[in-house]
């Protein structure tokens, strides 16, 4: 049985126990005693998988910071878990001496005690006029239900992703029901977040810290993962780009690391410009690149860059799950490497639920498909994560297939630079663009998106999130077809009227024609939640 279903069961199993014991009462007799000792039987198997780091099943503990509570979420669900136990120790204790077995726990005692010892303190039980077990059963049982009521309502209130996936609500890349309807999404507003820190992490990779104040806290609650779009002024222009968070959840920064793509206008800002204490314009996280279970066994493949999301996933993984990890980080050089101190460090501290493997392509060689398939084979029993450049990716994705990986296991994150024009026409794509007014003949290539192409020839159409979440690239299809890698904002209505996301948009014809002057239709009744999927990023 996989990780994900064992838990299922489990929780499941509990729940079911507890209403059918509960709904029972006395009248059940025998039956509801017995059904309260298979209650307390399973209690006592979920501590044994947190003794024994079973996998398949979260920490007993809650997630620091995990959502909007942070850590005094944690301390209160901390608290309430371990007074649960007590609770469910003194049930079990006063229950057992509610029931007329004096010798039996007389026997008990005889275990551990000298026999006479043993039988004073029995008779001392049975005749102590203070001692009225069913009393104590009823008042420790009520103190139980109310605290499960507070736990049931902190899980609620700061934990309502984990109470999603319990329900298997909780989907992966699927069109949020409102939008499935007919409805187009409400579109995120930026705020601007203070630089606190900036740190290093190769010769052309720097880590951004980001301050989030106490009131945007919730507002920046986050996956590990998960990215955010990034807006700066470059020579008159706001530029977006999305960036994956590195922080952990519950921190009081929320960091990002930047790698400077030669020819890059945002990244190159970051670098030479960004100082404490400046600020940025930032869309809230977004994104839904993160392992399906908590505690699932994880297969990471990182190209370069791609090290970003999956070095949060890991270090979450190993913090808070239970489960194995092997992470296989392919680079140029050992001074490439992003995160090198921090990873060896982690591998040190976790070697038991760690494999790491990092293939250096100058000195190793490049990877083809037989060596790329040995780096993966020994981590294939779990979820696999994948983010690089769009060949490792590819690569990658028919090694897993041939080694009987489900494709439903793979999740991939794909980056790359803007597409740059072709001399050639074999396999390019001939646009016709209008914007402002003004009419452009560019050429991009089947698989590059329409924002890459147009920002790649010298065209900067309008754009902020970049992944199909906020609408602001919204253009009008003429002529020719175009495919969208994800679409967060646009009704099915509009879509087949013509109208498309630049930023997802993937030509099918080899001629198009797209104005962004088209008037925008009427805003449709917004839903109450954000549902996004990062494909496609670009971090230039």
């Amino acid at each position: 049985m996989r990780n994900l279903q064992r838990f299922h069961v489990y929780h499941w199993l509990l729940a079911g126990f507890f209403v059918v014991a509960y709904l029972s009462g006395d009248d059940a007799g025998l039956g509801h005693a017995w059904l309260g000792y298979g209650l307390l039987l399973l209690l006592l198997f979920r501590l044994a998988t947190v003794l024994t780091g079973s996998r398949g099943f979260p920490r007993l503990r809650p997630v620091a910071g995990a959502a909007t509570g942070g850590w005094s979420a944690a301390i209160w669900g901390k608290g309430l878990i371990w007074s649960m136990l007590l609770a469910f120790v003194l049930l079990l204790v006063t229950g057992v001496l509610m029931v007329d077995n004096a010798a039996v726990v007389d026997a008990g005692l005889q275990l551990v005690l000298p026999v006479a010892m043993a039988t004073s303190i029995s008779q001392l039980l049975a005749g102590w006029p203070q001692w009225d077990a069913a009393q104590w059963h009823e008042q420790i049982a009520s103190l139980s239900l109310v605290l499960i009521a507070l736990h049931i309502g902190c899980l609620l209130c700061f934990r309502l992703p984990m109470v999603r996936w319990m329900l298997g609500l909780a989907s992966q890349g699927k069109a949020a029901p409102d939008q499935a309807a007919g409805h187009a999404l409400p579109q995120p507003v930026p705020y601007r977040l203070t630089v606190s820190r900036l740190r290093p992490e190769t010769a052309d990779t720097l880590s951004i810290e980001l301050a989030l104040p106490a009131a945007l806290q919730p507002l920046f609650c986050f996956q590990p993962g998960q990215f955010v779009s990034i807006g700066v002024e470059v020579d008159g222009a706001c530029l977006w780009r999305c960036y994956s968070i590195t922080s952990q959840p519950g921190e009081s920064t929320l960091s990002i690391t930047v790698k400077r793509v030669p020819g890059g206008k945002v990244s190159g800002y970051l670098h030479d410009a960004m100082q404490v204490g400046m600020t940025l314009l930032v869309l809230p996280p977004a994104g839904s690149f993160r392992p399906r279970s908590p505690a699932a066994d994880l297969l990471l493949l990182a190209g370069g860059s791609g090290i970003t999301p999956l070095y949060a996933i890991l270090r979450h993984a190993l913090q808070q799950g239970s489960g194995r990890v092997r992470l296989v980080y392919v680079s140029q050089q050992s001074d490439s490497v992003i995160f090198g101190p921090a990873l060896a460090a982690l591998q040190a501290r976790y070697p038991d639920r760690l494999s790491l493997t990092l293939h250096l392509s100058a000195s190793q060689g490049r990877l083809d498909a037989a060596g790329l398939t040995t780096l993966l084979a020994d981590g294939c029993h779990g979820e696999v994560l994948l983010c690089g450049p769009e060949g490792l990716l590819q690569l990658a994705q028919g090694c897993l297939l041939q080694l009987g990986v489900p494709a439903s296991a793979i999740q991939q994150e794909r980056f790359g630079p803007a597409a740059a024009p072709l001399a050639d026409g074999g396999n390019a794509v001939s646009a016709q663009i209008t914007l402002h007014g003004k009419q452009h003949a560019i050429l991009l290539t089947r698989g590059s998106t329409l924002l890459n192409a147009l920002e790649g020839q010298g065209v900067q159409p309008p754009s902020h999130c970049r992944a199909g979440v906020c609408g602001t690239c919204r253009c009008k299809v003429s002529h020719g077809r175009v495919s969208m890698q994800s679409n967060q904002v646009l009704t099915a209505e509009e879509v087949a009227s013509g109208w498309a996301l630049a930023c997802q948009a993937e030509p099918l014809d080899s001629t198009l024609h797209v104005s962004f002057d088209e008037p925008v239709p009427a805003a449709r009744a917004p839903t109450a939640v954000i549902r996004s999927v990062a494909w496609g990023k670009n971090k230039v």
